[in-house]
């Protein structure tokens, strides 16, 4: 199961991501990614991937982050991530992704990166 809750910081959009981001799960989180995209409010510097409560992420879920990255940065918006832990760090480090996203290890400090980026 997986809970997702999307809410505006100051100078980012969090996106929490609470428990498995699996095959079964992975459309909950594309359309969280996809209501930022739709948004119509000013967009932040950038979009925060809470995974502090991220239990498990397969390769269905590491693709639905990857796309959701590259969809937010068609639009000008960074995706970092925040909270990464355990085995999902060891997921992104095997496969070369902890070089591709920002990884931080709170959500502040995320947005803390984004404000000196952006």
């Amino acid at each position: 199961m997986l809970r997702v809750t999307v809410r505006r910081d100051r100078s980012a959009v969090v996106v929490a991501l609470k428990g498995e981001l699996d095959l079964h799960t992975q459309p909950l989180a594309e359309d969280a990614f996809a209501q930022v995209l739709t948004e119509t409010a000013p967009h932040p510097s950038g979009v925060i991937a809470d995974l502090s409560e991220l239990t498990f992420c397969d390769s269905t879920g590491l693709s639905a982050l990857i796309s959701a990255r590259h969809r937010l940065a068609a639009d000008g918006r960074p995706l970092v991530l925040a909270g990464v832990h355990d085995r999902v760090t060891q997921v992104l480090s095997l496969t070369g992704l902890d070089r591709v996203f920002g990884c931080y290890a709170t959500v502040a400090e995320a947005a803390s990166a984004l404000d000196q980026d952006g």
